[in-house]
């Protein structure tokens, strides 16, 4: 596999974490379904976990790509990108979810997680903090990846 290929393969996977909850805002609320098993609070308390081990992720990998030469940081950026899919996977299982139902959840309770928001800023703020930063931590990986030749721009 080319370095390209695993550059735009570990990039998607840290993106799709984060964008899941994006993509769920649109996605139309069906009434046919059971009752979700997750809550708007544990919901997004789940969000707020998945965003903090992707941080952690970049936070890692930022300072692995400035120590490690090119080869050993492609290989390690692989080992982190299926590290993170497992952790990722062990915290929907912590929840008694799957992905599937995190991105369902917000289409059909979008409202209900809005008005949740709304009376509980400290929780959207710290939503917003935690989503803020990992914009910024990914900006710096990909300036970093671009700056030591491991991507082209």
């Amino acid at each position: 596999m080319s370095i390209k290929k695993i550059f735009k393969l570990n990039r998607l996977l840290m993106v799709f974490f984060f964008l899941i909850t994006i993509i769920a805002s649109q996605l139309p609320a069906y009434s046919e379904e059971p009752p979700p098993i997750l809550t708007v609070e544990s919901y997004l308390n789940l969000s707020k976990d998945i965003l903090n081990v992707n941080i952690d992720n970049l936070n890692s990998l930022i300072g692995l790509i400035q120590t490690l030469s090119k080869e050993d940081f492609v290989r390690i950026e692989y080992e982190h990108s299926e590290n993170l899919k497992n952790t990722i996977s062990d915290l929907y299982n912590t929840y008694n979810t799957t992905s599937e139902e995190y991105v369902f959840f917000n289409g059909k309770n979008k409202r209900a997680i809005e008005s949740y928001l709304e009376n509980n800023p400290d929780v959207d703020q710290s939503i917003k903090d935690l989503s803020a930063q990992f914009d910024n931590l990914l900006d710096e990986y990909e300036n970093l990846l671009v700056s030591k030749g491991i991507r082209e721009s």
